[in-house]
């Protein structure tokens, strides 16, 4: 048989220049990469910038680091301006919302953008990011948002153009600009935020539609339980009309009208003639009125929650809906023991935080997080008797009480120090007597590790409960 004279056959030989074009790829890539970090720890660094850069104006965005301008977009860096004229660069004016704005002989910069249709010698800051050149006007927003134009995907093949030092650096960050409309009347601040020229009105750039300016006002807000006098960032009304931002809400206008705001993102508004509720400018449904809320402070809650004839209500975030949490529970007129502990004059309840996760290789994962509302076993309302302020020198903890033959402390300090119960057992003289003197958030905190201070067992909580994601576990 004669022998063929070719070693490999011709899929061994495919085989080895698919590995040579894989080696050669990479090889490549590992060159690229290593050029490519080398590029970059030549790179100034923001504290580099920060500390021996050449700042245009007063509290600028603005720098001159090593003959080259820069201007810092918060939440994405420094970014360079190459069509920018050092020798004639300036902010447009000395307002603090107006860091982000500087003009050249040539351009108007909104951060690392240009506004080409204004004149940057006629310019002038309105105020609150506004400005005009007499002809055209434009918002250019102080604060920086995600760059909705850009994706993921787009993002990260950007930064690895970046880093290579074949693009430029990806905007994650950016201050949205928007143009307003234009009449012979110029615009002016009317209300923190807002703009108008008569015939347009803006709220931080977006059009708020029938509103009269002349007549807008913000509405009067509680904060977190709060009552202090202040009023609504959010909510306002001209005496007819009713605004979240600039969105028109579906309700006529009245003086009784109140803005709370929950934690710092929820925006709730109440209505006392329809006893009814909004959040953001959407109402709660209307079937299932009268709605009260029951805890305006987050200390030991991760969302509002609403009484009704109907059951217990709360706004789901990530489902975008108010949903049903349960039956209202409580029989008779409601009192307030202590912030989130409540009694109906027949069983007491309080409110804590739930929480599940799960450990994964990439750390802990969280699965569903939740509000409780407990019913505290074997507590007449009627045997309830404060013993005590919780104090360290003139500051509020919370308060000692005495039910029966049990000691409980009820907590005001929340889960911003890391009490995510409202209620708490004591379960010795010697804690008792530690929480009648002088008591520190510490102190407070090791007796709870020390299990010297218990969160009382309860049975079938009404829950208002929202799944991140799914995780297997043996409970739920």
């Amino acid at each position: 048989m004669k022998q063929s004279n070719q070693p490999y056959s011709k899929a061994g030989l495919w085989t080895i220049r698919v590995v040579q074009v894989i080696l050669a790829v990479t090889v490549l890539f590992a060159l690229l990469m290593i050029w490519g970090l080398t590029r970059s720890d030549l790179e100034p660094s923001s504290y580099q910038i920060d500390q021996h850069g050449q700042d245009i104006g007063t509290r600028s965005a603005f720098k001159i680091y090593k003959d080259k301008l820069l201007v810092a977009v918060p939440s994405g860096g420094y970014y360079p301006l190459a069509q920018a004229d050092i020798s004639t660069i300036r902010l447009l004016s000395d307002d603090y919302n107006a860091r982000h704005i500087a003009v050249d002989k040539n351009h108007l910069y909104c951060g690392n953008h240009i506004i080409a249709e204004l004149n940057p010698a006629k310019s002038q800051v309105i105020g609150q990011g506004y400005l005009t050149d007499g002809k055209h006007s434009y918002y250019c927003a102080p604060m920086t948002e995600p760059n909705s134009n850009l994706s993921a995907v787009q993002e990260v093949w950007q930064e690895i153009l970046y880093t290579l030092g074949l693009g430029d650096k990806p905007l994650g960050y950016w201050h949205p600009i928007v143009k307003l409309n234009h009449t012979n009347v110029p615009y002016k601040i009317t209300l923190d935020g807002i703009a108008s020229n008569g015939s347009s009105t803006y709220y931080e750039g977006q059009l708020m539609p029938q509103v009269n300016a002349d007549a807008l006002y913000y509405i009067a807000e509680r904060a977190n339980g709060r009552s202090l006098p202040r009023v609504s960032e959010h909510y306002s009304s001209d005496g007819e009309h009713v605004y979240f931002d600039q969105r028109l809400l579906d309700l006529t206008s009245n003086p009784d009208l109140l803005s709370i705001r929950f934690g710092t993102r929820d925006h709730y508004l109440f209505d006392p003639k329809t006893q009814n509720f909004y959040l953001e400018d959407q109402a709660f449904p209307a079937k299932n009125v009268p709605y009260k809320m029951l805890n305006p402070s987050d200390d030991h809650a991760y969302h509002a929650l609403f009484l009704s004839p109907e059951g217990i209500y709360f706004y789901h975030k990530r489902n975008q809906k108010i949903e049903r949490a349960g039956d209202n529970p409580f029989h008779a007129k409601l009192i307030q023991l202590a912030p989130d502990v409540y009694s109906d004059g027949k069983d007491t309840y309080f409110l804590s935080l739930a929480r599940k996760t799960v450990r994964s290789r990439r750390g802990q994962r969280l699965c569903w997080f939740a509000t409780n509302l407990n019913r505290l076993e074997n507590t007449p309302p009627a045997s309830w008797q404060k013993l005590t302020d919780v104090k360290y020198d003139i500051w509020q903890k919370g308060t000692l009480w005495r039910n029966q033959d049990r000691i409980y402390y009820f907590d005001e300090l929340g889960q911003g120090q890391l009490f995510k119960s409202a209620v708490y057992q004591v379960m010795d003289a010697t804690s008792v007597q530690q929480l009648q003197g002088s008591v520190r958030d510490d102190d407070i905190r090791r007796m709870i590790y020390d299990e010297k201070l218990i969160i009382p067992k309860t049975t079938d909580p009404i829950q208002a409960k929202e799944k991140v994601r799914f995780c297997f576990s043996l409970s739920d």
